[in-house]
Order: C-alpha cells, then sequence, then structure tokens
C-alpha cells in the first residue's frame, strides 16, 4: 500500500525532525517557510498539510488562504498548527480559510496522529 503524503511547513528544523519521527508511517516532505512549502505542495501534491502559523516569508494562514483559492488543491485538510495562545479564537474557520484541524503548541505526537487520520479517512 501506497504510504499518504505529509507536507510539513514549519520554521523550527527541530520540531520538523520531532514530526518527522512521530510520523513514520508516512511520506514526509518539509518546508521552512511558506513559499517553500505552496512549490513543494505544487509538486508534490500530498494528501495533508500541517502548517504553521508563524513563519518568515509567507505565514501558515497566508498559505491556507492561497490552497484554499487553487482549484487543485483547495481540497487537501490542512492541519494548522501554533504556539500563540488562543490563536483558534482569532482565526477565521470559514469560507475560503477553512482549516481542517487546529492545534495549539505543544501538543503530544499521538493527538496529531490522530488529527491526520481522522482528516486522511475523511477525505478518502
Amino acid at each position: 500500500m501506497k504510504k499518504k503524503k505529509i507536507v510539513i511547513a514549519e520554521d523550527d528544523e527541530v520540531i520538523v525532525e520531532i514530526l518527522r519521527e512521530g510520523l513514520e508511517g508516512y511520506e514526509i516532505y518539509s518546508a521552512l517557510n511558506g513559499r517553500e512549502a505552496l512549490e513543494l505542495i505544487q509538486k508534490e501534491m500530498p494528501d495533508l498539510i500541517i502548517a504553521d502559523v508563524m513563519m518568515p516569508e509567507m505565514n501558515g494562514v497566508e498559505l491556507n488562504r492561497r490552497l484554499k483559492r487553487e482549484p487543485g488543491l483547495c481540497q487537501i485538510p490542512v492541519v494548522i498548527i501554533t504556539a500563540k495562545p488562543d490563536m483558534q479564537k482569532h482565526f477565521s474557520c470559514v469560507g475560503e480559510n477553512e482549516v481542517a484541524g487546529f492545534l495549539e503548541k505543544p501538543f503530544t505526537i499521538e493527538v496529531l496522529q490522530e488529527e491526520i487520520k481522522r482528516n486522511l479517512e475523511k477525505a478518502d
């Protein structure tokens, strides 16, 4: 069975490594900012995207907004992660900004795995 592809858009390389190790059952690609992530997503066509809110060049909110406007990419579930407390209250999760999930750091790898599993099952 072919492994599902996940793109991680996160500027903290330590977090990327932790996620990569914890998500070993998936084909993982990573980008250190939103612009790199957008190019990688267009190239790899992942099954799911994990995007940090705070990144250089293009943040996770803008990355999600751009993906939702692209016909070939808008169906890919995006899970937003952030270290900013109460960010979810300020994040519009309706219309073109809709996200598949929202996790506040710190979270456990088990919580992320459940979020990924839920979204991939919903997408199938």
